[in-house]
């Protein structure tokens, strides 16, 4: 049997350049290393020369731990291969993910520990666990009792973690909006905008949302927050978050803003803000959504911020964000997302297209870090493996700039499934959907953005939004569901091919509910999709958030049942 050569075997991310040579070698080699960080520049940069014995010469310790990444897949596909060359570097220096831990599902510490190591086997070096309200801080416990939160000693287990897998673990808090939460409670209620109704991209929606940023105790809580934080991170980095707070100026603060301005206000909090995590060592990050869509924002916030640009769809603006920021002189991230939030399988064409993007554009601005964002708006019912093959892709883009996950290589090296098909199946499961997405029909509808169009029927992100599809279309979707079911990958992990049949099981009720609603035959499954994410939640989170999660599906039973019976 002839050895293989390394330009033909699947590897996660592919290196950048590589070249078969004429001998053979054993790749459970002994490894010799070498630094070189005067020739060797570049993020991560090293070089492999395997033959009759395997030399690395590596920038530093980083470039040395990409460089046995490689080494330790290559030793999973093969005991021996041609001899090789590889010369290897990473396009951003940070390539991250921020996972939502806000909404409902809060990883066990077990599965946590999985990502991390998962995340490290994909060379990424950076990650973020989105907080709002399931951090236990101290003096706080009438927001978190009762939630299983994040604790400080968790923290420091999960950073240790991270430091010796190379991995930055920063700290993320929402400082501005998105504190419903925290606001609702009668003992922070005074510090919210508006508890009354207020206007969100075009649909209207009751508070609370946002603090005031005229409260002197919004900077005093803020303060405590981010204190608490930096006592159990090693890391200096910070985000503070401060996006889409859309009820600014629609309440408490409605007379400031307009004496001074929208821009003003929002920048003078923000800056303050950012005042805070300089005086206890922090670096703060930020969305950069609402500083970029009011030019004058960003004159006014201090220099030492860095930009989180990002965007979700495959047409995201990118590049337009990126050009204020550097004219601003601001250090920016590109932000793209996995595109599973709001769905049950993905959407496959976009978060392929957003990814690409973000890479492309972020390298071509030199941008030094990449963070792929996963969010888990209603309920946080997308199932991981969903959220892990668009991680695939996060990750060999963040290395290369350029290039995506090669399907084979994610079976093998993260769903360890090996000649599965299971990616591809994924890809082509979170693309059933795309003709309503893309509106193909006859009804001159807009793209379908940030959903996909199974999870709107069942969850429309508001209820004046347009049914998608007629009948006939959604028959197609169900015939393309049907083949998929009758090839389900055979897979070795029993969660895994549970949690895989869960999503299809979701998609097949969604779809039968359109074509009920149309004159089809009545849906059924919904009580077995509910019990079945009951079992699947406490796989891999802590169960107390299973119950508002679970609260979405009882609302849709209760509105389903009325449908058929009015």
């Amino acid at each position: 049997m002839r050895e293989p050569r390394i330009e033909t075997l699947p590897l996660l991310p592919r290196p950048r350049r590589a070249q078969s040579l004429l001998s053979t070698t054993d790749i459970s080699k002994r490894r010799n290393v070498c630094f070189d960080p005067h020739n060797l520049t570049r993020p991560c940069e090293h070089t492999i020369r395997a033959a009759d014995t395997i030399e690395i010469v590596a920038r530093d310790e980083d470039a040395l731990r990409a460089a046995n990444t490689t080494l330790d897949q290559l030793s999973r596909l093969c005991t021996r291969c041609h001899a090789f060359e590889i010369h290897d570097w990473a396009q951003f220096a940070h390539r991250g993910f921020m996972l939502d831990v806000s909404r409902d599902r809060i990883p066990t510490m077990e599965h946590l520990k999985s990502i991390v190591k998962l995340l490290a086997a994909m060379k990424f070096n950076h990650l973020q666990l989105y907080f709002e309200h399931t951090f236990a801080y101290s003096g706080h416990e009438q927001i978190w009792n009762g939630l299983d939160p994040m604790t400080a000693e968790h923290i420091h287990e999960l950073d240790l973690l991270c430091t010796n897998h190379g991995i930055e673990l920063a700290a993320n808090q929402n400082c501005f909006g998105h504190l419903s939460h925290w606001l609702s409670h009668p003992d922070y209620a005074h510090l919210a905008e508006t508890h009354d109704e207020y206007e969100f991209y075009g649909f209207r929606r009751q508070g609370p949302f946002s603090l005031n940023p005229g409260h002197p105790g919004s900077k005093a809580l803020i303060r405590d927050w981010l204190a608490q934080l930096r006592a159990c991170h090693t890391s200096q980095r910070v985000n503070i978050g401060c996006d889409e707070v859309a009820d600014l100026g629609t309440g408490s603060s409605k007379a400031l803003v307009q004496q001074l301005g929208y821009e003003h206000v929002y920048s003078q909090f923000v800056g303050g803000v950012a005042d805070i995590c300089s005086d206890i060592g922090f670096h703060p990050m930020f969305w950069a959504d609402v500083a970029l869509s009011h030019p004058r924002c960003l004159d006014r916030l201090p220099d030492n911020m860095t930009g989180l640009v990002w965007g979700y769809e495959p047409e995201s603006p990118f590049a337009e964000g990126l050009d204020k920021l550097r004219a601003r002189q601001m250090s920016a991230w590109i932000c793209p997302g996995t595109s599973c939030w709001r769905s049950f399988a993905g959407r496959t064409t976009e978060r392929l297209a957003n990814i690409k993007a973000a890479a492309k554009i972020g390298s071509s601005y030199k941008c030094q870090g990449f963070l792929l964002t996963s969010w888990g708006d209603l309920g946080h019912r997308q199932q991981w493996p969903i959220t892990l093959r668009a991680l695939a892709d996060g990750a060999a883009a963040a290395w290369s700039g350029e290039y995506l996950a090669e399907p084979s290589a994610v079976d093998i090296h993260v769903f360890d499934e090996p000649d599965s098909g299971l990616a591809a199946w994924l890809d082509a499961l979170g693309d059933a959907d795309l003709q309503l997405r893309e509106a193909r029909d006859a009804q001159n509808l807009p793209r379908l953005l940030n959903s996909s169009a199974l999870f709107h029927e069942l969850h429309p992100a508001h209820e004046s939004m347009p049914i998608r599809g007629g009948i006939t279309e959604w028959n197609e979707i169900r015939a393309i569901l049907d083949e998929l079911s009758n090839r389900v990958p055979t897979l070795n992990e029993p969660l895994i091919r549970t949690e895989v049949l869960h999503s299809l099981d979701c998609s097949r009720f969604a779809c039968d509910t359109a074509i009920m609603r149309r004159g089809g035959q009545q849906a059924a499954g919904l009580d077995n999709i509910i019990s079945q994410h009951k079992q699947l939640w406490r796989e891999r989170s802590r169960f107390p958030g299973l119950a508002a999660s679970t609260q979405h599906y009882t609302t849709l039973h209760s509105r389903l049942k009325h449908e058929t019976t009015s």
